[in-house]
């Protein structure tokens, strides 16, 4: 019989619903970042009133977005090298895996 891997944020091993407070603060910076499912996204956001863990937890990241938006740009060019083994690993990985029909965005030179 497979297992079901547990949904971050609960506290059931094999759970298959939406996870439950506490959040821990992987999920939270997700949910900051926009990164999770809309369905997650909505439930977490729907009970961060009541856990003001959470609500820290995200304040804390506001003010770091806000200091870091705040920094200058500092541009640097990749040594050839590290290029050159980065797009080796890239094409490994597309050619490996479900993201073959991936393009990787252009990069300036």
């Amino acid at each position: 019989m497979a297992m079901t891997p547990p949904v971050p944020g609960t506290t059931e091993p094999g759970s298959t619903g939406p996870p439950e407070s506490p959040y821990p603060s992987e999920l939270l910076a997700d949910l900051h970042a926009d990164a999770l499912p809309p369905d997650i996204a909505a439930h977490i956001s729907a009970h961060i009133a009541a856990d003001p863990v959470a609500q820290g937890t995200l304040a804390a990241l506001d003010r770091i977005r806000l200091v870091l938006g705040g920094l200058p740009v500092i541009e640097h060019e990749v040594p050839p090298d590290v290029q050159a083994a980065t797009d080796r690993t890239l094409a490994d990985i597309a050619s490996t895996s479900r993201y073959k029909n991936v393009v990787p965005p252009a990069r300036g030179r």
